[in-house]
């Protein structure tokens, strides 16, 4: 097979999700600053981009965040995540169950149109364009079966909501900056429990994680743990 650009190789030993894709291709050689004025162009207001460099445990490790500065009844709130990136490849994103930080907190819900028409009219690089919108069309597939609506009507919650949005856009014009040709991934790790979601307490893996990642390998993960997240499935199943 002959491909023009680059094979990427993705292992996700712990488990998947956006942040956590975005980090791993910083720690390949991408550019942050790049990223930021390639973002530019969403002209989505009320975010910003925190990536440091920390450790966990004896190994280095890259923690991207996509911090939110929104005001809810008049209170500012800054929303982050604490997913990180280790050059081990070691999951941190993964939590017990119970209440999860909410990516929707405070902000619109988007439907699969909205979300479309969005990037469609965004000033971006056409693979990379066109990668995001085959992962937001995987989404809608995923979510039209589980809730029984047609996919336009699919209104996203988490992962429409502003950070998720960065973290698709993100990693594909990461991808596009490293010149990825071709995306394989080795197998997923998901287990079996609950979490909670805008819907309240669903089961793990999360039905649409369950339905994207459908004919795709998988092994057991942590009980009780979140490892792949709707947006780190739909990443894979559209792009790899």
């Amino acid at each position: 097979m002959t491909a023009v650009g680059r094979v990427l190789w993705l292992d996700p030993v712990g488990g998947l999700a956006g942040d956590m894709f975005c980090a791993a291709l910083l720690d390949a050689g991408a550019d942050l600053d790049l990223l930021r004025a390639q973002l530019a162009p969403l002209d989505l207001s009320g975010w910003s981009l925190d990536v440091q460099q920390v450790h966990r445990g004896v190994f280095a490790a890259t923690h991207f965040d996509v911090r939110l500065d929104h005001s809810v009844d008049g209170e500012a709130h800054t929303h982050g995540h604490s997913h990180e990136h280790s050059h081990e490849h070691s999951h941190q994103h993964a939590a017990p169950v119970g209440p999860r930080p909410e990516p929707g907190h405070g902000q619109p819900d988007r439907s699969w149109s909205t979300i479309r028409r969005l990037l469609q009219g965004a000033d971006l690089p056409s693979r990379a364009r066109t990668r995001a919108l085959a992962v937001f069309s995987a989404l809608a597939q995923a979510e039209s079966r589980v809730h029984g609506v047609p996919p336009d009507d699919v209104v996203f919650h988490e992962v429409g909501a502003l950070d998720s949005l960065i973290d698709i856009v993100g990693t594909c014009l990461l991808l596009e900056q490293l010149d990825v040709a071709e995306l394989w991934c080795a197998s997923l790790p998901l287990a079996s429990g609950r979490t909670t979601g805008a819907h309240g307490t669903i089961p793990l893996p999360a039905p649409a994680t369950a339905v994207l990642l459908q004919g795709w390998p998988i092994h057991p993960g942590q009980p009780d743990q979140e490892q792949v997240t709707p947006t780190g499935a739909a990443l894979v199943a559209a792009l790899a």
